[in-house]
């Protein structure tokens, strides 16, 4: 769901920010990248369509491993929705 903190399987976490208009692939949102591999927070966040495909594998760039806690980050996501 929107504002639903994830970990990527690239590592980073990222903020759901919108549902996929495709009901086909409502596993797949926009988000918000937020930190890197490393934890590090990024100065900006990368807006990420989950939907997106390597045009060279055919696979997605980015998928969702799982759900985590805002709290244990310490991370707002409602400063991710300004």
């Amino acid at each position: 769901p929107v504002g639903t903190l994830v970990i990527l399987d690239t590592y980073e976490l990222a903020v759901v920010v919108a549902p996929n208009p495709d009901p086909k692939r409502i596993h797949q949102p926009l988000v918000k990248v937020i930190a890197d591999p490393m934890g590090i927070p990024l100065v900006e966040p990368i807006l990420a369509d989950l939907a997106e495909t390597d045009p060279a594998t055919g696979r997605p760039r980015r998928t969702i491993i799982k759900t985590t806690d805002p709290e244990k980050y310490g991370i707002h996501v409602a400063d991710y929705f300004v």
